[in-house]
């Protein structure tokens, strides 16, 4: 999927869950899930999974800080959401 589809998925369970964040822009970051170089190192063998996966994550200020965490993989689904108190 692309980015702006990811988003919008990011966007609909942010709007169901967590509406305070729903105003804010949200940064986003790449982590990729290719294990050949550690699978090297610790001399293993495993699955290749090549991949990325994403996070969008929103910082509230106002009226104290407050971290939102959304970490989606390429096909839409979310893995985990991690939200600061």
């Amino acid at each position: 999927m692309k980015r702006k589809e990811l988003l919008s998925i990011v966007q609909n369970r942010i709007i169901k869950d967590y509406s305070e964040f729903k105003k804010i822009k949200p940064t986003h970051e790449t982590i990729s899930t290719a294990v050949s170089k550690l699978s090297k190192k610790l001399n293993i063998v495993s699955k290749r999974k090549i991949g990325n996966i994403h996070a969008f994550i929103y910082v509230k200020n106002k009226p104290f800080r407050s971290i939102l965490r959304i970490t989606i993989d390429e096909n839409g689904k979310i893995i985990k959401i991690s939200h600061s108190k």
